[in-house]
């Protein structure tokens, strides 16, 4: 992290280093697809966050000295270390409707962490956090509706419900968990090398360093094998060492694992079209555009899917088709 530039003030507090804001894209979320009537329950200080820029209702009061508030701040951290039927028959209760996970829950060890709080020593697999963190498409009355580097929010149900999130961070996965042995402390690390280490790839890859960056793509997916930014970031750069069948197979490996992928859908149908597939570059196209929100991907998108339907041959080695029409 100090070989990234990133500030960490306090030695007590473990740093979390992530690819994104994830308290400013926590709350956009948060404002566009919840309620102002719908309570959160979470760690006070990422729900009071909620509660002052979105609106939302905290369950637990930041801040408060008395001696229930700090009691009832206690009670509700237990609950995240117990059973899924304990807390939800709580949240069902309390009138709860989303609960935000943190991975504060998991990782952190400091005398400021909620293990600390809720007295627990002992890690155990069964309990409600450990599933929330590696394993939410076995719960039953909460679904996982939205996810960044830092937190889950995740809806409480009455029945079980598909979870559409494919494209989990690194730090929700089991591999890296297992590569790190199952030590907390060298999970966070390899975190957070897996973050640097990408974004030291992408440099070099500017720096036209290929080789370099091809053995940090290859360094990451060896730790962390459905670290899909790091797999996308591998597919681009053989695609611009001239290893078209290759890059193919690599992005169309991401589309297996995260079919909702706008970049890993608009990649395979590029590279297939290089490589003159054009039925396959128009078929993913066309899931492309069910899916895609991103304004720039939709543009190049539209152009390549032109250049295919006016059977125009795309030239391999180019980043995207040339918009040719002025």
């Amino acid at each position: 992290a100090r070989a990234g530039g990133f500030a960490h003030r306090d030695a007590a507090r473990p740093l979390w280093v992530s690819m994104e804001n994830t308290d400013r894209e926590l709350v956009r979320f948060t404002l566009t697809r919840t309620s102002t009537r719908n309570a959160i329950l979470g760690p006070s200080g990422a729900t009071a966050i909620l509660l002052t820029f979105a609106g939302r209702k905290s369950v637990a009061l930041e801040g408060a000295l008395s001696d229930y508030a700090t009691q009832r701040n206690v009670a509700l951290t237990k609950l995240m270390y117990g059973d899924e039927e304990g807390l939800h028959q709580f949240c069902r209760n309390q009138g709860i409707a989303y609960v935000l996970y943190s991975v504060e829950y998991l990782l952190d060890t400091s005398r400021y962490s909620p293990r600390y709080r809720a007295g627990v020593t002992t890690l155990d697999e069964s309990a409600i956090f450990w599933q929330m963190h590696f394993s939410p498409h076995t719960l039953s009355g909460f679904t996982l509706v939205y996810e960044n580097y830092h937190y889950r929010l995740f809806r409480v149900s009455d029945t079980i419900e598909p979870v559409f999130l494919t494209d989990h961070p690194p730090i929700y996965q089991s591999e890296p968990w297992s590569s790190a042995g199952g030590d907390i402390d060298a999970f966070r690390r390899l975190n957070t090398e897996l973050i640097l280490t990408y974004t030291e790839a992408i440099k070099q890859r500017e720096m036209n360093d290929y080789s370099t960056a091809l053995n940090m793509f290859t360094w990451c997916l060896e730790r962390a094998p459905r670290f899909t930014l790091a797999r996308i970031g591998l597919a681009e750069t053989l695609m611009r060492t001239g290893r078209l069948e290759e890059a193919r197979d690599v992005m169309l490996s991401v589309v297996r694992t995260a079919p909702d992928n706008e970049r890993a859908l608009y990649g395979a149908a590029y590279l297939h079209a290089q490589l003159n597939e054009t039925s396959q570059a128009a078929a993913l196209l066309e899931i492309f555009f069910t899916t895609a929100t991103d304004p720039n991907l939709i543009k190049r998108a539209k152009l390549l899917k032109t250049f295919i339907d006016g059977g125009v041959q795309v030239v391999p080695g180019a980043e995207a088709p040339a918009d040719t029409t002025g």
